[in-house]
């Protein structure tokens, strides 16, 4: 109830521009609170640990709704957004079935797929090596780049005993019959068989 309370009291309330000007003016530099301090050591790692838990992007892409559609009708139990520590960075595969398999769902145009592939009912040609790809925080990336980080990312996940499969996002839409059978086979043959 207050919380009700709180939210419709400052629906359609509006700062002036001189109120704003002079929050900001309080909180930049010297009157800043934290103006000239640092975290310590174990104050970045329980921000960082807290931060890995985030899910980014927020929302799934088509690529992992897909996925998760597909296990969920086979009747396949899983993880989304599974993160692992792999040492140069934290990661979040996007499917995860215990004990140890981790699905990936690549969008063609953010990772650069190298095959021709179909997208909105027009065919694309793949990437080559040279060609930029959208990176965060506008490092120039290109495709040849973008496929070493993936391949980075999906040894640093099996040197932790992890099985890594990879789908395209063309594949899963073009051929989830195909996606799924491979997804049934890697779990039925990663199971240990009784003695």
């Amino acid at each position: 109830e207050a919380r009700k309370k709180i939210s419709k009291a400052g629906k359609g309330r509006k700062h002036s521009e001189d109120w704003k000007n002079k929050a900001s003016e309080r909180m930049t530099g010297e009157n800043n609170p934290f103006y000239g301090k640092k975290h310590d050591e174990p104050s970045l790692e329980i921000i960082k640990e807290k931060r890995s838990h985030q899910v980014f992007p927020r929302k799934d892409t088509k690529g992992e709704k897909i996925l998760q559609k597909l296990c969920k009708n086979a009747g396949i139990q899983f993880l989304t957004h599974k993160n692992f520590n792999l040492g140069f960075q934290g990661h979040q595969v996007d499917l995860f079935i215990k004990p140890n398999i981790c699905i990936e769902s690549y969008g063609d145009y953010w990772h650069g797929n190298p095959n021709d592939y179909k997208r909105q009912g027009r065919i694309h040609a793949g990437f080559k090596p040279e060609h930029p790809l959208p990176s965060p925080k506008n490092k120039k990336m290109t495709a040849k780049d973008k496929w070493k980080l993936d391949k980075k990312v999906t040894r640093a996940l099996e040197s932790q005993d992890n099985i890594v499969i990879r789908f395209w996002q063309s594949e899963l839409e073009e051929n989830p019959e195909k996606c799924i059978q491979k997804i049934i086979k890697i779990i039925k043959e990663s199971k240990p068989t009784a003695l």
